[in-house]
């Protein structure tokens, strides 16, 4: 997915990309050697769309070296199961983990696949995005039980991400990275990024919505309080950050323009670094 979106947001942002245990990362490339600080996480610790993540502008502030392993659309397995990955943390300095989708984790209603896809488990659907599956259930069944649907994601999510920050083992960091409260399914009203959220729920055609998120909530798709109360204590710390600062954004290259209210804006990766900061220097002692 890296690799991915410097393709499509190319003349707009340099993601310095750079080859690491069979993916493509976003830079610059660490040295290992010296003191690192681990980010896991999907695009928004990655970045995409930002000028400079969070990462970056952590690990500028507090001295250390930073490995961006953001990669788009994966859950804890994906970064549980890459041997070499999972090495690779556990000799940083400490681990920050951002909370990631509920989208992003099978359940009794679908696998996802390799490269974030969702294959149903109930029938012979082909291998759909999350946002097109998900659609496609709450449509063709609109009788379904979305809680018992939601109940379900956030039992199967527990186990995996649980699973997963144990096995890391330097400091952790749960990051929180949102423009949501875990208390509440959708960004405050009285926000522009909000405002935006609720014209688009209400069917016009400024940017989209998925219907899935209309009845289940924005990202971290699914996750809420009562689920991360479940998993902080698999952590060291937690750290929680909402903010839609400089949503809606607009960058500008000449005659050409990139609209974005879903990815974090540089104003958002500032805020998520500063709650970050302090946090990080404190373990690194």
């Amino acid at each position: 997915m890296p690799q991915k979106y410097q393709e499509w947001d190319e003349g707009f942002f340099d993601y310095d990309i750079y080859p690491l245990f069979g993916e493509n990362l976003r830079g610059p490339a660490p040295n290992l050697s010296k003191p690192t600080i681990a980010f896991i996480g999907a695009a928004q610790t990655f970045g995409r769309l930002a000028t400079k993540s969070f990462p970056s502008i952590v690990g500028q502030n507090v001295g250390t070296e930073v490995l961006n392993l953001g990669v788009g659309g994966k859950g804890p397995s994906f970064f549980s199961q890459e041997e070499e990955m999972l090495s690779a943390i556990n000799q940083c300095s400490v681990a920050v983990v951002q909370v990631m989708s509920g989208r992003s984790v099978s359940n009794s209603y679908f696998q996802v696949l390799d490269g974030g896809c969702i294959s149903a488990t109930s029938d012979a659907t082909p291998p759909q995005t999350a946002e097109a599956f998900y659609d496609a259930l709450l449509k063709r069944k609109q009788d379904i039980d979305v809680g018992s649907l939601l109940d379900d994601a956030r039992r199967f999510y527990v186990a995996e991400m649980s699973s997963f920050l144990d096995l890391i083992t330097p400091p952790k960091i749960l990051f929180w990275f949102a423009v949501r409260s875990p208390d509440l399914p959708h960004p405050d009203l009285w926000s522009a990024h909000g405002m935006l959220d609720v014209i688009k729920r209400g069917g016009a055609t400024l940017g989209t919505l998925p219907e899935f998120e209309l009845r289940c909530g924005c990202f971290p798709h699914f996750i809420d309080r009562a689920t991360l109360n479940k998993i902080i204590p698999h952590c060291d710390q937690y750290v929680e950050c909402v903010t839609s600062r400089g949503l809606p954004d607009i960058t500008w290259r000449g005659a050409r323009a990139r609209w974005n209210n879903y990815y974090p804006s540089d104003a958002m990766h500032r805020v998520a670094a500063n709650s970050l900061i302090p946090v990080c220097r404190d373990l690194l002692n």
